[in-house]
């Protein structure tokens, strides 16, 4: 017997929590515009879809399947044609998963669609070694790739002209609490251009007060959670989980981020019932990807688990050093000319005081070291957080400071392994003591070296407050779990670049 198409707002099984009344429904009804604008992003993910499809038979053609009926087994040229096309693809798919992507500049982004190519060439040599009777030459391997960098810059292009910039992604929260109030916070201050916010649907088992309207703002919720948060969302509160087929529906969403602790498996498998239909994700994950670091609330003990063997590896320690010597080494030559023009700025700037600022900081597992820098602020300080108008920085220390030169003698620190080139920045002794007692798992922060930039360098800046110590605290836990060569050779060109554009200086 066939099933009775299911209605528009239904839930799937006919499950009893999509009864809603008419208000509600009506409440939920989409705009003309806006359904214009679900289509046409339900269209460029067909499209994509379909995009990567040509794209991986394209590569198939350009590389294996010339000359199929001189040499070779047109079967066995075939499927791995079809294998080293899909290598393709799916190395590009990963590259945009495995980092916060839509964070990057857009020339990090190339680096990263160039590493995906590479990984493609080398399959495709691969396959040359293991099938010769194929004869895969170097120069189809060469087009191939070419091919391929072009297709996804040309693809990256083209959606986003399409789109005009608007969010590709429909996104419902489901909870309520601190968490949900702070990540909604943070997302108005700092949104992700791939997600557009729909709105909340509150726990029924937890607090939301019994006045709060259909078209409550998502800003007067925030303030119900958090009493010092007043930022503007631009999205509404559209119900209690009983609503939650309906609103899928109704909304068209396609992505669901949840933050519930009472009925979860209940609402997990309601959600089931909906397929492919909708991608669920738990609030730590979610958070993590949009805005590229840990949400340090909702992490405990047992997450810095999988950190630990990685980074004890002989050949990733042995690795990160040798990098280290290289970049430390070939930055140290070409700033030669440099060094001695800073220092006697310095000199004349502040004569009464030594060009080199000596400091003790805290190293990996907790070590101390003396970190070197050019003195950039007149002696006598009392060691206190620096902000970028503090009237100990002398004339000229500003851009020294903005542009990193005070930093170069740092590289002496790397040389002598007290330091990375990449890693979170060293604080003092005594600003670790206190954070350590305001910020819970801040001395996890040193189960690496530091570093002379990092990705809350290039991502926070600089900070003078316990608060922003916690968020870079979220940055540096999130290279923790990504940190790789590559990564840090994408965060040396992201500091090049914010270098480049006078900001955050430290």
């Amino acid at each position: 017997m066939n099933e009775a198409p299911r209605p528009h707002g239904a839930a799937p099984g006919g499950n009893q929590h999509a009864s809603v009344d008419d208000d509600v429904r009506a409440r939920l009804r989409l705009a003309p515009e806006q359904r214009i604008e679900v289509a046409l992003n339900a269209r460029i993910a067909r499209w994509s879809r379909a995009f990567h499809a040509v794209i991986t038979f394209a590569v198939a053609v350009i590389v294996f399947l010339p000359g199929a009926a001189n040499t070779g087994s047109v079967l066995q040229r075939t499927v791995a044609a079809l294998v080293a096309g899909s290598v393709f693809m799916l190395a590009f798919r990963m590259e945009r998963r495995n980092i916060a992507f839509a964070r990057l500049s857009g020339f990090a982004r190339s680096i990263y669609q160039a590493r995906a190519v590479a990984l493609g060439a080398i399959v495709l040599g691969a396959v040359a070694y293991y099938f010769p009777s194929i004869e895969v030459t170097s120069e189809r391997v060469a087009i191939a790739a070419a091919a391929m960098f072009a297709a996804g810059a040309l693809w990256g292009a083209l959606t986003r002209n399409l789109l005009g910039g608007r969010p590709v992604h429909r996104v419902l929260l489901v909870g309520d609490g601190e968490r949900v109030g702070r990540f909604l916070a943070d997302f108005e201050r700092d949104p992700h251009p791939g997600y557009e916010l729909v709105g909340l649907l509150t726990d029924t088992g937890r607090g939301l007060p019994e006045d709060v309207a259909g078209d409550t703002t998502l800003d007067e919720i925030i303030a119900m959670f958090d009493e010092t948060t007043q930022a503007g969302v631009d999205a509404r509160v559209l119900g209690t989980l009983d609503d939650l087929e309906t609103v899928l529906a109704s909304e068209a969403i396609d992505t669901v981020v949840v933050s519930v602790r009472r009925n979860r498996l209940e609402l997990f498998s309601r959600l089931s019932g909906w397929g492919g239909e909708i991608s669920v994700q738990e609030l730590p994950a979610f958070s993590e990807h949009v805005f590229g670091r840990v949400p340090v609330d909702v992490i405990n003990a047992a997450w810095f688990m999988h950190l630990i063997h990685p980074f004890y590896r002989p050949y990733s320690r042995f690795a990160k050093r040798a990098g280290d010597i290289v970049a430390a080494s070939f930055i140290g030559l070409l700033a030669l000319p440099v060094i001695p023009l800073a220092a006697l700025w310095i000199k004349l700037m502040s004569p009464e005081a030594p060009v080199l600022f000596r400091q003790v900081r805290v190293g990996e597992g907790g070590r101390e070291f003396t970190l070197v820098k050019f003195r950039t602020m007149r002696p006598g300080g009392d060691g206190s957080w620096t902000i970028d108008t503090d009237p100990r920085i002398f004339r000229g220390g500003v851009f020294l400071r903005t542009t990193r030169i005070d930093e170069l003698p740092n590289l002496w620190n790397i040389l002598r392994g007290h330091m990375s080139f990449v890693g979170p920045r060293p604080e003092q002794p005594r600003y670790v003591a206190e954070l350590e007692q305001e910020i819970p798992y801040y001395q996890r922060r040193h189960m690496v070296k530091p570093g002379l930039t990092g990705w809350a360098q290039v991502r926070q800046g600089y900070t003078d407050s316990v608060d922003g110590a916690a968020g870079k605290l979220g940055y540096e836990l999130y290279y923790l779990k990504h940190q790789s060569v590559f990564l840090d050779f994408v965060i040396f060109l992201e500091t090049i670049r914010v270098v480049l554009m006078r900001f955050g200086s430290r």
